[in-house]
């Protein structure tokens, strides 16, 4: 067999394992991801937070007064797309506290918590990019 198709054939069995290697990568489900169903359940509870007396963290009011970002805002983005799984506590995922990250409607980017249960509904540990605020 000639060298040079020798080297096509290496060629071609490397492109064809980092192919078949990274569809397996590509289509691994996030380690906290759950069941249609439960995701379904989580989209209704989060539109129903919408409506829903919401109470917020000092830390979190801090930084809403800082950056004038006002509550509709933040409940706006209490939305299933929102929900970053990958970043929810074990063992407390699902009907009861999720990490929602997203962006306002002038483009903040924020990140925050929102625990629901007997005690009410509770926004916290806001974070917003490229805030300066000094809220501790």
């Amino acid at each position: 067999m000639n060298a040079i198709y020798k080297k096509q054939g290496i060629v071609v069995l490397i492109t064809t394992t980092l192919i078949v290697c990274a569809s397996f990568i590509e289509n691994k489900p996030a380690e906290n991801e759950p069941s249609a169903d439960v995701k379904t359940l989580d989209a209704k509870l989060l539109t129903d937070l919408q409506i829903q007396e919401v109470q917020f963290d000092k830390k979190t009011e801090c930084l809403m007064s800082c950056v004038a970002l006002n509550k509709s805002e933040i409940l706006q983005l209490l939305d299933i797309k929102n929900v970053n799984y990958g970043k929810c506590e074990p063992g407390n995922c699902h009907y009861t506290s999720y990490t929602i990250e997203g962006k306002t409607s002038e483009g903040k980017k924020l990140q925050f918590k929102i625990d629901s249960g007997e005690d009410g509904n509770i926004v916290r540990d806001l974070q917003i990019e490229g805030s300066d605020c000094n809220c501790n």
